[in-house]
């Protein structure tokens, strides 16, 4: 889980540099999702031994996306009705990424490792690995503007 944590802040202070996402340094933002997400797919849920309540204030990221925020998907591609193109936004899916690992930071910080490690697996299944792959493949084609 050390090395979890090391990667986790990388991402983190990286995140927190980002002035802008453009088609030229696209592919660095994607290689940064893909490792996180590589990294996630590792963690194990550890057993909790009781819950507890901690207070998080998301926070949002000051980098720009200009012209390319906002992107359009099918939202369930295995859906057997035809479903409407729904918008995702880059900003949106980077600062979901940041948060929920920022989170496991914090608690990790405070002693409460279990419980981070348990955070990030749980955060990682069943919401940022979503808009990881969302926001990867937004920007491929971001790449192909450059």
């Amino acid at each position: 889980m050390c090395s979890y944590y090391d990667a986790a802040r990388e991402f983190c202070s990286w995140a927190e540099t980002i002035d802008a996402i453009t088609p030229y340094n696209a592919e660095t933002v994607i290689i940064q999702l893909m490792r996180m997400y590589e990294l996630s797919t590792h963690l194990v849920y550890p057993e909790r031994c009781e819950e507890m309540d901690s207070t998080y204030e998301y926070s949002v990221l000051p980098f720009n996306v200009p012209y390319y925020d906002a992107y359009w998907e099918v939202f369930d591609p295995y859906s057997n009705e035809e479903d409407d193109p729904v918008c995702g936004s880059l900003k949106d899916d980077i600062n979901s990424i940041y948060n929920d690992v920022r989170e496991g930071i914090q608690l990790f910080d405070n002693g409460y490792r279990s419980e981070a490690n348990w955070r990030w697996k749980f955060s990682f299944e069943t919401h940022w690995k979503y808009h990881a792959v969302d926001a990867i493949r937004a920007l491929n084609s971001l790449v192909s503007k450059s």
